[in-house]
């Protein structure tokens, strides 16, 4: 294939091979990764020019500048990515919050419930202990009115004429000590 022009013949080639490595990239690549589309043109164009006899040692691209649309569409792009992360972190904001709150619920419920039963244990304790004192309180009085009775009693058989006296063993017991006249 014989080329008149051969600068030129490189020029649209390399400008067409330059369209066809952007329209596979992704717009962001397109800004970032100079160093791979160069080397993407380079083999592309190595063996069209390898047939015209011209061997293209370098290729660079020193800059993309997109159009005013491409601009724009970039933008938000970048806007919306911003959103779509501010609005992941803030789920996962509230997911955490939520978790912290419902295991702060469950401890709290949880150590109000120990205290509650506690609370029934101590005062179970207290209503034994309240039963068995009165119990014995009871029992005293019993036999203190016991005690009391046979006071009286012997009172009135001490103003009898009788000088025989027969007493019951509770009140002979060492809990009594009578003095007789």
């Amino acid at each position: 294939m014989r080329i008149d022009d051969y600068k030129k013949a490189v020029s649209n080639l390399a400008q067409t091979t330059l369209r066809a490595v952007l329209g596979d990239m992704e717009l962001d690549d397109t800004l970032n990764k100079r160093q791979e589309i160069n080397a993407k043109i380079r083999k592309e164009l190595d063996e069209p020019t390898d047939e015209w006899g011209i061997r293209v040692e370098s290729v660079e691209v020193r800059e993309v500048n997109p159009s005013k649309d491409v601009q724009r569409a970039m933008e938000q792009q970048t806007s919306a990515e911003r959103k779509r992360r501010a609005m992941i972190l803030e789920a996962q904001g509230e997911r955490r919050s939520a978790v912290e709150k419902a295991e702060g619920d469950k401890q709290s419920e949880i150590i109000r419930a120990q205290g509650e039963k506690q609370s029934q244990i101590l005062e179970a304790q207290g209503d034994s202990i309240s039963t068995v004192l009165r119990a014995r309180s009871a029992e005293s009085m019993g036999e203190r009115a016991v005690i009391d009775k046979g006071m009286d009693t012997l009172t009135e058989i001490g103003q009898s004429d009788s000088t025989t006296f027969v007493l019951p063993q509770e009140l002979t017991s060492k809990h009594m000590r009578f003095a007789f006249e």
